[in-house]
Order: C-alpha cells, then sequence, then structure tokens
C-alpha cells in the first residue's frame, strides 16, 4: 500500500506539470491545431490518478471495516471474560462499563494511526528537503552576521570547485568550476543550450546551491537570503503586472515612495521619454502581461525594475530574447551604461554586443572552455572569429 501512495503521489505531480505545460503553451497547442490531443493526454493522467486513488480508498474502507471486526470481537470476548468475574463478585458492573467504553476510545485514537504510516513514504523527500533548509538556516546565521561585516560595497564573485547537478543528471551541469568575476566588471557567458550557462547564473543569484565547493563575496561565504541583497536578476521574459508602470517598477523596491525615484530609473533605461507621451504617465496601467507595450519597451520597464533595487551586481538571462537585432543592440547598450558602475554577468547565445564586454567565457559541460576580451579572443582564436563573422552576419 505504501506503494500506491508514492505513486499516487508521483502521477500527481506528473499531472501538474503536464497543466502548467499546457497553460503556458496554449498558443503554442492552439496553432499547431493539436488542442484535442493535449486535452486527452491532460484527462488520461488525471484517469489514472483517480483510479489510483480509487484503489486506495477501497483498500481504506476495507482496512477499516476488518479493523473495527476485530476490534468488535476483541470486546465482545473481553466482555464475556468479565462477566465471569463479575458473577464471581470480582469486579463490579460499573468498572465493566467503564472498561467498554475505554476500548472504543483507544480503537478510534489508534485507528488513524495507520494511515499515516502507510502515507509516510510519499512524504519522505519533502520532509527530507525541509530538514535540509533547516539546517541550513540554522548554519549560516551566525556565518551571514561575521560575512556581511567584511564584504564590500561593490564585492567581486569567486565561485570555488563549484560542482552542481539535478536530480538523477549525470555528469553534473557545473563540474568543478573555478571563476573570479572583478567588481565592475562585465562579463559574457555563452555557449550552446544545456551547456550549464543559465544554472551558473541561478547558482551566483542563490537560487540554486552547489552541491560541492564554494561561492563567494570578496572572501566570504553567503546563502540565499543575504545574496538576495546583493544580486539582482532580469530574466528573458520578466512578468509585468496589470497594474500600473510605477506600481511595476516599485516591485523592484517597495520602499520607494518617491516619484522621482522611479522616474530616474525609468530616464536610465530610456522609457522615460516614451512614457511621458502617455496621458498618464507613469501611472499608466500597463495591460495584463504588460501587452500595451513592445519587447523592447517592456524589457526597458522590468529593467528599471531591477536598477531601482540598486544592488552592486546585476545578473542578465538572455535579456534580448525575441527582439530585433537593433532593439537587441540599442537595448544591450542601455543596459551596460546604466549599470557601468555595477558588475554585470550576461547569459547569451550569440556575440551580438561582445566588443562591448570586459571578459568573455564560453562554457561546455559543465566548465570554461574559452575565455578572454572580444579583442583578445578575435587575435588569437579562429573559432571565436568564425563565430563572431557568423553572428555578425546573421545580426548585422
Amino acid at each position: 500500500m505504501r506503494r500506491h501512495h508514492v505513486s499516487i503521489k508521483q502521477k500527481r505531480r506528473k499531472l501538474y506539470q503536464h497543466v502548467t505545460d499546457a497553460l503556458f503553451g496554449q498558443l503554442d497547442w492552439l496553432v499547431s491545431g493539436r488542442v484535442s490531443e493535449l486535452f486527452k493526454r491532460v484527462e488520461m493522467e488525471n484517469n489514472s490518478l483517480i483510479d489510483r486513488e480509487n484503489r486506495v480508498h477501497q483498500w481504506h474502507h476495507l482496512r477499516d471495516a476488518l479493523l473495527r471486526l476485530v476490534s468488535g470481537i476483541m470486546i465482545i470476548l473481553t466482555m464475556v471474560w468479565v462477566s465471569g468475574q463479575t458473577d464471581e463478585g470480582a469486579m463490579s458492573a460499573t468498572v465493566i462499563a467503564a472498561f467498554a467504553l475505554m476500548m472504543f476510545s483507544v480503537t478510534d485514537a489508534l485507528m488513524p494511526t495507520s494511515d499515516a504510516v502507510e502515507e509516510l513514504p510519499s512524504y519522505r523527500d519533502s520532509i527530507h528537503r525541509m530538514n535540509q533548509l533547516a539546517a541550513r538556516e540554522n548554519n549560516n546565521g551566525p556565518i551571514n552576521e561575521r560575512a556581511a561585516a567584511r564584504i564590500s560595497a561593490h564585492p567581486s564573485i569567486h565561485l570555488k570547485n563549484v560542482t552542481f547537478g539535478y536530480d538523477h543528471v549525470q555528469p553534473p551541469v557545473i563540474d568543478q568550476l573555478n571563476l573570479s568575476i572583478n567588481s565592475g566588471e562585465k562579463v559574457a557567458l555563452l555557449g550552446k543550450s544545456g551547456a550549464g550557462k543559465s544554472t551558473l547564473l541561478k547558482l551566483m543569484s542563490g537560487v540554486l546551491e552547489p552541491a560541492e565547493g564554494q561561492l563567494l563575496l570578496d572572501d566570504a561565504k553567503m546563502d540565499a537570503s543575504f545574496l538576495s541583497k546583493q544580486v539582482a536578476v532580469l530574466n528573458q521574459h520578466p512578468h509585468l503586472f496589470n497594474t500600473t508602470v510605477a506600481n511595476n517598477v516599485r516591485i523592484g523596491q517597495p520602499d520607494a515612495t518617491e516619484e522621482e525615484e522611479i522616474i530616474n530609473v525609468l530616464r536610465d533605461a530610456q522609457m522615460m521619454d516614451m512614457i511621458e507621451t502617455l496621458p498618464e504617465g507613469i501611472h499608466t496601467k500597463m495591460e495584463e502581461m504588460g501587452k500595451r507595450f513592445s519587447g523592447g519597451e517592456r524589457h526597458r520597464i522590468a529593467f528599471a525594475r531591477l536598477l531601482l533595487q540598486d544592488t552592486p551586481i546585476i545578473l542578465l538571462d538572455e535579456p534580448t530574447t525575441g527582439l530585433d537585432p537593433l532593439t537587441e543592440q540599442s537595448l544591450l547598450e542601455t543596459m551596460l551604461h546604466a549599470a557601468r558602475n555595477k558588475t554585470v554577468v550576461l547569459v547569451t547565445h550569440h556575440l551580438a554586443g561582445a566588443e562591448l564586454m570586459d571578459n568573455i567565457l564560453f562554457i561546455d559541460k559543465g566548465g570554461i572552455k574559452m575565455a578572454g576580451s572580444h579583442d583578445e579572443l578575435m587575435e588569437t582564436s579562429d573559432y571565436y572569429r568564425t563565430l563572431y563573422a557568423m553572428d555578425s552576419g546573421v545580426h548585422g
């Protein structure tokens, strides 16, 4: 029966994954004309889950009936035995009645225990993860306070022998990687899909923790709670809420009550000229998912939100994805100029704007395979020159 509970949890997780994929990819399903196939798949997963849950419920009903039958037989046998004691005067009728009532109460109290024992395996992984989180909080609290005092206003980033792999995936996505990024440096991470670029960014932001090795700011080890105050992240598809432009930007710093602060970061993101043409300015409604604005404009508003956080380190995870080459180049130049006094790590698939970066790292198979500035790589690497020529042809 424990196997059934584990199976139910797995089926539930699989169903949630399919429903989530369907919600986020609904347009693709509609365009491909495969909506009915999607519904059939979700329905099949749901029916399989219901069937397994029904089996478990049937077993529970049968087990409860058997337990009550056994309990009833035991109580009857006990009553028969104690009735003889009553006839002999060894026990009063009041004690017998109290004993019978106690047996019913004990039975009702112990019945749910079997449910808990059966369902325990399905929660074992969750309990293990929660225990790890609790241990991490206990271990890192005092360390963070001491370490924070040693960190400069603009810290450098150091990864030492960092290894990370997702569950059941071998080899590791990041394998014994060593990397140092100086304060104020602009670094591009390039590589094919699955090379580990985005994973490396998640490690730097504290979303993931290394299985081995250390992530240091200056020379201090940090955990996610402290990293969030030092690092700001702009993802490929930043979410814009159905509220005003000002409120969307203010998410980066909820304490920002002065409109001037919001206007300044929007100006740094080169959005104020456009916003000033709107009837309500920064109080204009974004509409759902920011549909009022173009792709480049949405990215600039999201970048303004990030600037308002005012962290010394900025991580950009393919922020120009889906934009045309001219908009992409303009947005990248805007971001680097606005963050000129900050450390910037940019994840990208191609070399557009590579000449704007201080250092370019090629990630492959969990490690750094090539590194250098644009000029250095153009001079020393045939591979880089070929890639840059191809990329310039595509994006030129």
